[in-house]
C-alpha cells in the first residue's frame, strides 16, 4: 500500500472514530493493550487555526493479569551475576513485603528506592475497582464509578473517565470526593500527568480538520484547556502516536515515523526520532535522533544522559545521540536511581515489581498485592 493510500485510510478511520461511539469507547483499551502486547509501556480549548503545531504512570504503566488470592510473601533479592565488568555498583533496597488481604491499602505501597504506587486502574468495560493514594490520609481509596482513573504523581488529584461522558475529563479531589468535569476531547491513548502533577496531557483526535492529531494540556489549578494540532506532513506519526512529557515539564515529545524507509509487514514502522515541542507555545523546539517510543518522563535517567525506548525491542539509548547502550527486559522500565530501574510484570499470575541495573540484570523481586492484577499502575517518587 502506498503512503498516500495508507494516509488516506488512516484519516478515514479517524474520521469514523469521531462519529462512532463504540469505536471511541474501545480505542483507548485496544491501543493500550496492543502496546503492552508489544511490550510498550505505556504511559492535555479550541484549536489554534493555522498554527504550525505541535505537536501528551503519569508514570509508566504496565498491563497486569488478574491474580489469585493474596499470599503473604517478602521481597526476593536476586544474586548478582559473577561478571560485573560492565556493571555499575548497586546496593539493592529491601522494601517491605505486601500484606495479605486489604491491609496493604492502609499505607503507601512502597516499591524500590523510595518510589510508591499512586494509583491502579483498569480500562474499558466492565468497570473494576480502581485505587488512588489519598496523601492526606496516607491510605488508598477505592472507586468503582469510573471506567478509568489516573492518579497524579503528587497532590491529591486524579483524572477520571466515564465513557458515557464522551470528550470530558473529570478532575477528582481524592480528599473530598468532589469532581469537576472539563471538556477536553476524546483521548486515544492513556492520559499522562506532568511530573509535578500540575498538568494533564492527552493525545486526541481533533475535529477540525477531522482526524487530525493533537495534544491537549489541562492545567489542574485553573481548569484551563489548550489544544495544539500536529502538522502531520512536517511531523508524520503513523502508529501508536502519543505525546509524552519530558522530565522538566516544559516540553513534550512525539515520535516520528521515518517515511524514507520501506515498511515491512511484521515490523513496527521505523522511527526517525523524537520531535519536541514547547508546552507554553506549542512550537517545535528541538529534534532528538532517538529512534523509538518513550513512555513518559520517568523513562529518562535522572542525569538526562540515557532514556528507555521501545524500538523493535526494549532498549537503553543515549539521550543525545540515540546510540544503543544495551537491551532491557521491558520498555516500561522507569528510573528509581542513577544506576537502577524498575518495572512491573504479571509474575506468572500475580503482579511483581522487578528492580534491574543498567545492563538489565535483575536485582530484586517484590511481589505486589494480587488485588492489583489486571490494572495499570501509576508510580512516582515518594
Amino acid at each position: 500500500m502506498s503512503h498516500a493510500t495508507d494516509e488516506a485510510l488512516r484519516r478515514a478511520v479517524r474520521g469514523l472514530a469521531g462519529e462512532a461511539r463504540t469505536v471511541i469507547d474501545l480505542a483507548p483499551l485496544a491501543m493500550a493493550r496492543s502496546r503492552r502486547v508489544r511490550q510498550r509501556r505505556r504511559l492535555v480549548g479550541a484549536v489554534a487555526a493555522g498554527m504550525v503545531a505541535f505537536g501528551v504512570i503519569a508514570a509508566p504503566f504496565l498491563w497486569l493479569r488478574p491474580g489469585s488470592e493474596p499470599q503473604p510473601t517478602g521481597p526476593h533479592i536476586v544474586a548478582p551475576p559473577s561478571d560485573r565488568s560492565t556493571r555499575l555498583p548497586v546496593s539493592p533496597s529491601r522494601p517491605p513485603a505486601p500484606e495479605a488481604g486489604s491491609a496493604w491499602r492502609n499505607r503507601p505501597l512502597g516499591l524500590t528506592d523510595g518510589w510508591v504506587m499512586t494509583g491502579a486502574t483498569t480500562t474499558g468495560s466492565p468497570r473494576q475497582p480502581a485505587y488512588v493514594l489519598d496523601r492526606a490520609r496516607n491510605a488508598y481509596v477505592s472507586y468503582s464509578a469510573y471506567d478509568e482513573l489516573w492518579a497524579a504523581p503528587s497532590g491529591n488529584l486524579a483524572a477520571v473517565y466515564d465513557y458515557d461522558r464522551r470528550g470530558e475529563t473529570g478532575l477528582l479531589d481524592v480528599s473530598t470526593g468532589t469532581i469537576d468535569w472539563v471538556r477536553t476531547g476524546t483521548h486515544n491513548v492513556d492520559p499522562q500527568w506532568s511530573p509535578d502533577g500540575g498538568k494533564l496531557l492527552l493525545t486526541v483526535v481533533g475535529e477540525q480538520p477531522v482526524g487530525s492529531l493533537g495534544a491537549v494540556i489541562l492545567t489542574a489549578a485553573t481548569r484551563q484547556v489548550r489544544q495544539f494540532l500536529a502538522d502531520e506532513t512536517t511531523y508524520p506519526c503513523t502508529d501508536y502516536c502519543q505525546f509524552t512529557w519530558l522530565p522538566d515539564g516544559r516540553e513534550i515529545a512525539l515520535q516520528q515515523t521515518d517515511l524514507t524507509v520501506e515498511r515491512t509487514k511484521d515490523a513496527r514502522p521505523p522511527r526517525r526520532g523524537l520531535q519536541l515541542f514547547s508546552v507554553d507555545t506549542g512550537q517545535p523546539t528541538r529534534f532528538l535522533p532517538i529512534k523509538g517510543d518513550v513512555a513518559g518522563p520517568y523513562s529518562w535517567s535522572p542525569d538526562g544522559d540515557s532514556v528507555v525506548i521501545q524500538e523493535q525491542e526494549p532498549l537503553l539509548v543515549d539521550a543525545t545521540a540515540g546510540t544503543v547502550l544495551g537491551k532491557l527486559p521491558s520498555a516500561d522500565a522507569f528510573w528509581t536511581a542513577d544506576d537502577r530501574l524498575a518495572y512491573v510484570t504479571d509474575g506468572g499470575g500475580d503482579p511483581i515489581a522487578i528492580q534491574i541495573d543498567m545492563a538489565g540484570n535483575e536485582l530484586l523481586h517484590l511481589p505486589l498485592p494480587p488485588e492489583l492484577a489486571g490494572r495499570q499502575l501509576s508510580v512516582a517518587p515518594r
